[in-house]
């Protein structure tokens, strides 16, 4: 038995069909009007309601920011409101370091609070030392003051003889002889 050929009437492919060629539309004379949108639009404003205050459609609204006048003036004014934010940022940085020291100054000179609070206050006052540089050794390394102790020299003194004492101890009683202790509850 053969296989019957099936043979499907096709017509060749018609060509794609391609719509009107549409220029796009140009604003014949740039409005005063058109600046605003393109400010409201750089503010974060979307074309509905830029559309909805000027009483125009939001098709409208759309093809006047997308000419090359719009595109230039936005960028622009993106690059004039980056300008601002970084001088702000530094004026306000400024500013806010002035206020710190301003306040800073007004604490260490109370006396009131050394008296109440002296270890607060030296703490405070290592810290802003350790910060300008002022802890530094001979070879310049910084000086780790997180754990130390000061003391007076007599004080100092005593600790020095304690230490001496200790070390001439240790050489009477060497650590190789015994000592049995009674720990015998009495």
């Amino acid at each position: 038995m053969s296989v019957p050929e099936l043979k499907l009437d096709t017509a060749p492919a018609a060509p794609a069909r391609r719509g009107p060629v549409t220029n796009k539309w140009r604003a014949k004379k740039w409005e005063p009007m058109f600046d605003e949108w393109v400010v409201r639009s750089c503010l974060g404003e979307s074309n509905l309601s830029i559309a909805q205050r000027s009483k125009y459609t939001p098709q409208h609204v759309c093809a006047v920011l997308n000419q090359p006048q719009a595109k230039l003036l936005r960028r622009q004014l993106m690059e004039s409101l980056r300008k601002n934010i970084e001088l702000k940022t530094e004026e306000r940085l400024s500013h806010l370091s002035d206020k710190a020291l301003q306040r800073l100054t007004q604490v260490m000179d109370d006396d009131r609070l050394v008296e109440s609070h002296p270890f607060a206050i030296a703490d405070r006052s290592m810290a802003i030392l350790k910060g300008l540089g002022h802890f530094k050794s001979s070879d310049g390394a910084t000086i780790n003051a997180k754990n130390a102790v000061f003391v007076s020299p007599e004080i100092s003194a005593l600790i020095g003889e304690g230490l001496r004492k200790a070390q001439e101890a240790r050489l009477l009683n060497p650590p190789s002889a015994s000592i049995e202790l009674d720990v015998t509850p009495r």
